[in-house]
């Protein structure tokens, strides 16, 4: 049975039985019992997006072609669940410019975990604009016996070139990233989910 109400902020929450993950908001998760995956998580929307999945009690993997980024957005989140932790008593995490739905959310947002969760994040620097990268990443986190329960696949290059006078390699980068690696990531993660 599924029951599902709307908070103040606006957001819908639920009681899911059968999973025995879900503790009460809608894609909360009881903290540390499921692993998201974010590429190009070292800034914009995929930074928005791991700050979100670790305030909803999501353990992370985080991906991006650049170490430095990405250590930085780990330890963000750190510091602002250790910030959580330590101190405002109301078990609250700052919405660090968060958008839901397109509206940006006013001041603070209730976060699922307990005071003392420290999110689990691993920092994984990779080029995923490359023929081999999906399945690179996959045997990696494998390898780590990590299962990802979530895979938010937006890692993205451009090229604000005319098209006559983008060089060759820059339009093959784009389509490996954009195409195949993002197809390749949705089989072998979803292969694993269909599994287990």
């Amino acid at each position: 049975m599924k029951r599902e109400a709307i908070t103040p902020c606006g957001e819908h929450t639920a009681a899911v039985s059968g999973s025995g993950r879900s503790v009460g908001r809608r894609g909360a998760v009881a903290p540390g019992s499921a692993w998201a995956l974010v590429t190009g998580a070292g800034s914009g929307i995929g930074r928005c997006y791991a700050l979100r999945l670790a305030a909803l009690g999501y353990r992370l993997v985080i991906v991006g072609n650049n170490a430095a980024p990405l250590e930085a957005v780990a330890e963000e989140i750190r510091r602002t669940a250790g910030a959580s932790a330590a101190g405002t008593g109301r078990n609250e995490i700052p919405a660090a410019g968060i958008q839901t739905a397109g509206t940006p959310v006013a001041g603070r947002i209730e976060a699922p975990a307990t005071p003392t969760h420290l999110p689990e994040v691993r920092v994984m620097p990779m080029d995923l604009a490359r023929v081999g990268a999906a399945q690179e990443l996959h045997d990696r986190t494998a390898a780590e016996g990590i299962e990802i329960d979530v895979v938010i696949n937006n890692a993205g290059i451009f090229s604000f070139c005319d098209i006559l006078t983008t060089p060759a390699e820059r339009i093959e980068r784009i389509i490996l990233l954009h195409d195949l690696t993002v197809s390749q990531l949705c089989r072998l993660y979803a292969a694993d989910m269909v599994r287990r």
